[in-house]
């Protein structure tokens, strides 16, 4: 699993043509998080990749999202490896 991370002060993630998760943050900012995830992840990988993002000093003033109480919006990407054969 891998996330790649971005501030912002708003986002949204649109599925064909709808918008189906968006945030407005101005005051505090937030996180805008692409995740990767497949098949191959661990049952209890979400909840690290969770822990890592809401405890990363990535805000303003070096404080995490926690600190903020900011948002977060996850848009995930299932990412389907082939098979290997060896």
């Amino acid at each position: 699993m891998k996330a790649v991370l971005t501030r912002v002060t708003s986002a949204s993630v649109t599925v064909d043509g709808e918008t189906v998760g968006a945030i407005d943050c101005p005051d505090t900012g937030g996180i805008l998080a692409l995740v990767g995830a497949g098949r191959d992840d661990a049952d209890d990988a979400w909840e690290t990749v969770a822990r890592k993002i809401a405890e990363l000093r990535i805000l303003d003033g070096e404080r995490s999202v926690e600190d903020a109480g900011a948002p977060v919006l996850l848009s995930l990407i299932h990412i389907s490896e082939p098979t290997r054969q060896e």
